[in-house]
């Protein structure tokens, strides 16, 4: 635990992945260290997958952890302009929208996006972020990414999801990180192999 909360403050673009086998407490570890995270950092967002769940997909999460760190971010920007930038931001993850739209109407908007559309759009809010001149830590945490159950479809069939991970959500923060002075960002996974 100590190990992840120092690798989130050494700058740039860090990765903790946790392997084990089901059942051994890899999520229970997870939780514990989100736990004793929350009250160091505001900056600590976290999904779970769900084995067989069909909202088990990258593109949920990623969209889950965007909306989690806008509104972590609302707070510090201006009262006016709190409403433009939501509306904006979840016009990045979703489109044009209808604001009344549900749970489950949102969730089929995201899951029609790309993954590495989502991606540009954390990125762009971490840009945001840092751009705040504070020194900040974000802690992502996703937990059991082998339990997805929506994966990406390529020529050669369906892609591992922590190959997904790695190509089409890691590889575009770490490019975002190379701009980032003020920021760090841990992101801590695990799957029950090794990616």
């Amino acid at each position: 635990i100590a190990q992840t909360w120092t690798n989130a403050a050494q700058g740039g673009l860090k990765l903790t992945w946790m392997q084990g086998h089901r059942g051994s407490g890899k999520s229970c570890a997870i939780c514990k260290l989100r736990d004793e995270l929350l009250p160091k950092n505001e900056f600590v967002l976290h999904h779970s997958f769900i084995r067989s769940d069909s909202s088990s997909s990258l593109q949920v999460a990623v969209g889950s952890i965007c909306v989690q760190l806008l509104q972590r971010l609302l707070p510090s920007v201006a009262e006016d302009d709190r409403d433009e930038l939501s509306i904006q931001v979840m016009t990045y993850l979703i489109g044009s929208f209808d604001q009344g739209l549900g749970k489950m109407e949102i969730r089929q908007l995201l899951l029609g996006r790309d993954v590495g559309e989502l991606s540009h759009v954390l990125v762009k809010l971490l840009g945001m972020l840092n751009e705040q001149g504070r020194s900040q830590r974000v802690v992502i945490f996703l937990d059991a990414i082998d339990e997805v159950f929506e994966r990406h479809e390529t020529h050669d069939g369906f892609e591992n999801p922590d190959r997904t991970l790695q190509t089409r959500v890691l590889e575009r923060l770490r490019s975002g990180a190379e701009g980032w002075k003020n920021m760090s960002v841990c992101v801590v996974t695990s799957s029950t192999q090794a990616p």
